[in-house]
């Protein structure tokens, strides 16, 4: 879906409901002007980062191994990021992959508490309110990056897994739950560097019993259990 398109349905329609018309993952290219986009890369290319490795973040959920660098820093995008859901709490974080990062096989199925000193909080989620996350979302700002590479987003919420191949200025969203990994980066390869995170609400995740009323998360809760 190209960019133009996205944010034109975006003005009559919500994230939750293009997504749930999708499939349940959509994936934009030319997500944001290039200019703030050439911004966004330069910023990662100069900033410190701080290792991620083992487990999950934060909360209670599957854990998840993985190795990659992140940036907890506020960035120019993310006031527009958090725009997309502005009704639910939104949390985003920078990654850097290198060689031999990567993500093990998850559902990104997760709650917590909002902490005191989290710059996200609103009053309708103060700290210490408990949300769950229900979207995902990835914003991708590595250029020419080849398939050689690894790093791809597998889709595998479905028997056949769908391969995702980072592209510069492209996001992909998709509800929460849903199966999905990252593969392991090329011994190589230069570094890959997105914004990630997620939108959460204070609602509890569906029962097995509302789950076959829920076709876009059916095959994630069977594949997980």
């Amino acid at each position: 879906m190209a960019g133009e398109d996205f944010w034109r349905e975006l003005g009559t329609k919500d994230l939750r409901t293009l997504l749930l018309e999708r499939g349940g993952l959509l994936r934009v290219s030319n997500f944001f002007p290039q200019e703030q986009a050439d911004r966004c890369l330069a910023t990662l290319q100069s900033v410190s980062w701080t290792e991620s490795s083992s487990g999950l973040y934060e909360g209670h959920g599957d854990s998840a191994k993985h190795w990659f660098y992140r940036y907890d820093g506020e960035l120019e995008v993310a006031a527009r990021l958090r725009s997309l859901c502005p009704e639910l709490f939104s949390s985003f974080q920078a990654a850097r992959y290198d060689a031999g990062g990567n993500l093990a096989a998850h559902d990104d199925s997760n709650y917590f508490a909002i902490a005191r000193t989290d710059r996200n909080t609103t009053a309708r989620y103060p700290a210490g309110a408990v949300v769950f996350r229900k979207i995902a979302l990835i914003y991708y700002l590595t250029k020419d990056w080849r398939e050689d590479y690894g790093g791809a987003l597998l889709d595998l919420h479905s028997s056949e897994a769908k391969c995702l191949v980072p592209r510069f200025n492209s996001a992909v969203a998709f509800l929460v739950p849903r199966v999905h990994q990252v593969q392991d980066l090329a011994k190589g390869c230069p570094p890959r560097f997105s914004v990630f995170g997620w939108f959460s609400d204070d609602k509890g995740y569906p029962t097995k019993a509302e789950l076959g009323q829920m076709p876009w998360l059916s095959t994630c809760e069977s594949r997980e259990r």
